[in-house]
C-alpha cells in the first residue's frame, strides 16, 4: 500500500503488501504475514496472510510482495475491522540453519492500520 493509514481493503480489491530483509550473512529467508485485529497486539496463526519459504538473498535483500483481500492463507476471510501487519522473518544460512528470527509490526506503534471493508 500506500504506507498510510487507513487503507481499505475488501474481498474484491486487493492492496500490496511488500516486505524487505536485509542481511550480509543469511542465503534464504522465510517471510509469514498476519493481519492483527487493531490494538489487540495479539498474533494468532488463524490470522496468517501470506507465507513463503526460502526466498533467495540477492544482493544483501530478499523481498516479499503480496495482494492481500481480506483472506488468510487458509481461505476464509477475516472479519470486517481495522488490522495491523505482523511480520516474522527467518533468516537461513546456505545450510538451512537459522541465523535469525524477528518480527516486526505495521501500526502498532504509530496507530496505522488497514481497514477491511
Amino acid at each position: 500500500g500506500s504506507d498510510k493509514n487507513g487503507q481499505m481493503l475488501s474481498p474484491r480489491r486487493a492492496i500490496k503488501i511488500s516486505s524487505w530483509v536485509f542481511t550480509k550473512e543469511g542465503k534464504t529467508v522465510d517471510f509469514y504475514l498476519y493481519a492483527v485485529p487493531y490494538k489487540s497486539g495479539k498474533v494468532q496463526s488463524s490470522h496468517l496472510i501470506g507465507r513463503v519459504r526460502g526466498i533467495e538473498v540477492i544482493n544483501n535483500q530478499a523481498q516479499y510482495t503480496r495482494y492481500w483481500n481480506g483472506r488468510t492463507i487458509y481461505g476464509d476471510f477475516l472479519p470486517k475491522g481495522k488490522y495491523n501487519i505482523y511480520l516474522t522473518y527467518v533468516i537461513k544460512n546456505s545450510s538451512g540453519k537459522v541465523l535469525k528470527t524477528e518480527s516486526r509490526y505495521w501500526g502498532k506503534t504509530t496507530d496505522f492500520y488497514l481497514n477491511l471493508e
